[in-house]
């Protein structure tokens, strides 16, 4: 069975840093990323920047294009300028530090498996901040409570379902009904972390059918669970918090 991880690089001292971390099986080490290699079929990839040569980025590239279905994240290594400006630009993709990258593969062995839209989330921001029709868009899955948001965000737009999954891919990377997901759990933050309510208070509140479903989206959204983050005001968790902004 193809490993769902497979990490790009040369330092074997790396690899195994990860391996330690990583459950049974999951963790996969190729020198080289090229179109025919274990990489095309891992659900994640993760990229030492020090090991990208030309066959790398042109693989990167072609998944760019095809809009392939894989979460590519480049962990924090020095390596030379030119390279570090062009791989979010050929393949854009979170940066992990190593002991980030070394949480996820735990949370493999716990049976989570949080979205990249986690990690993204600072990227998703700034992009809408940029386009006025992504912004729109995401003004819409922030304030949104009903199960047709992706319905009435492509209404407000004036396009259907499959434009807007198209628009969604190119603006963010992600589709839409991933960004209305995780739009959900950032609002839901202030609630959990500086209010008194119950969590299922909480749950109501913020269009959840029982305070099990919010717990559930969590998980598989952030890899986080609702009550860890009770009474703790400003605290930043695993992924990326960032304030939803003026949408």
């Amino acid at each position: 069975m193809q490993s769902p991880v497979v990490l790009v690089t040369h330092s074997r001292a790396l690899y195994q840093r990860l391996l330690s971390a990583a459950p049974p099986g999951s963790l996969q080490r190729v020198r080289c990323l090229d179109s025919s290699g274990p990489g095309q079929s891992a659900r994640t990839v993760m990229v030492d920047p020090r090991a990208v040569d030309a066959t790398c980025l042109t693989t990167l590239s072609g998944w760019h294009r095809t809009r392939a279905a894989h979460r590519v994240v480049y962990l924090a290594f020095p390596a030379p300028p030119d390279r570090l400006l062009a791989l979010p630009r050929i393949h854009p993709g979170p940066c992990l530090d190593v002991e980030r990258a070394v949480e996820s593969l735990k949370r493999l062995g716990a049976g989570a498996h949080p979205a990249p839209v986690w990690d993204d989330w600072a990227r998703i921001l700034e992009v809408a901040g940029r386009h006025e029709r992504a912004r729109l868009f995401l003004g819409v899955a922030l304030r949104a409570n009903g199960r047709n948001v992706v319905a009435d965000a492509a209404a407000t737009l004036g396009v259907g379902a499959r434009q807007l999954t198209r628009l969604c891919r190119r603006w963010f990377g992600h589709p839409p009904a991933a960004i209305v997901r995780q739009a959900r759990v950032v609002r839901t933050l202030p609630d959990l972390m500086v209010s008194g309510m119950s969590l299922t208070k909480i749950a109501r509140r913020h269009g959840f059918s029982s305070r099990q479903a919010m717990t559930r989206l969590f998980g598989t959204s952030a890899g986080l669970v609702p009550r860890e983050l009770r009474g703790a005001p400003g605290r930043k968790p695993g992924g990326p918090l960032v304030s939803a902004g003026r949408m």
